[in-house]
């Protein structure tokens, strides 16, 4: 399963496949409008899972140091299109316990994305 055909590198940022196959992302997301860009990310993102017949997207953010508002729209911008395409696959975040940011987002993200939604918490290499 190769769900991100290249990486991805916006100043700061860097989206990759990790080892394990996971959308890793490292760095910091600050652009005011960061959905010129992203949001085409995850329409691929998105087809690929489809197209592949995936069950889970890993995302893992625990390298990612901020992320502002504006990019949380973007991921909730993909929730919204698992949900009119009935997407039969979930995501599973995997979010850094130090940084309290991702607990704030993950909540709203989980309301947007219910049952579609995993989140593991890490405290550094362990979960949380």
């Amino acid at each position: 399963m190769r769900l991100l055909q290249k990486n991805v590198e916006r100043g700061a940022l860097k989206i990759a496949l990790n080892t394990d196959g996971a959308v890793s992302f490292t760095g910091v997301i600050r652009e005011a409008d960061p959905a010129a860009w992203f949001v085409p990310l995850i329409d691929d993102l998105h087809a690929a899972a489809m197209r592949q017949k995936v069950g889970l997207v890993e995302v893992d953010l625990r390298a990612l140091q901020y992320a502002n508002a504006a990019a949380w729209k973007c991921f909730v911008l993909w929730l919204k299109r698992m949900a009119d395409d009935k997407a039969p696959y979930r995501i599973h975040f995997l979010c850094e316990e130090a940084h309290r940011w991702q607990q704030v987002g993950m909540s709203t993200l989980k309301v947007f994305g219910g049952e579609r939604v995993e989140v593991t918490t890490f405290r550094g290499e362990r979960r949380a």
